[in-house]
């Protein structure tokens, strides 16, 4: 799961709450908000490129943990499992979007 993580306490708990209730059996998420920064309107275009980067090289490229966060967060670059990768982008004015990736797309 390609998290958005804004960073702020109102977005990131919506946005963990919003993963736990969809996807309580996902296995891991990641942001690379603390790789890229913010990017103002090309944050998703770029986050997408993180997802895809993961099916083209089997590896998730997150970034190692520097605070406690949700327990599913990732700590570091992870191989891919199989299946999907569900990307969030919650933006600035409401520019808010999911897409569900798989291998096949990618």
């Amino acid at each position: 799961m390609n998290a958005h993580g804004p960073g702020t306490a109102q977005c990131d708990t919506t946005e963990a709450a919003i993963f736990d209730e969809l996807f309580p059996a996902a296995e891991g998420i990641f942001s690379i908000k603390p790789l890229a920064g913010h990017c103002q309107g090309a944050a998703g275009a770029v986050e997408l490129v993180a997802s895809l980067y993961g099916f083209d090289t089997g590896v998730i490229p997150a970034p190692p943990r520097v605070a406690h966060g949700h327990p599913r967060l990732l700590d570091g670059p992870n191989a891919c499992v199989e299946g999907p990768i569900v990307k969030s982008s919650l933006g600035m004015g409401g520019h808010n979007a999911v897409l569900i990736l798989d291998s096949a797309s990618a």
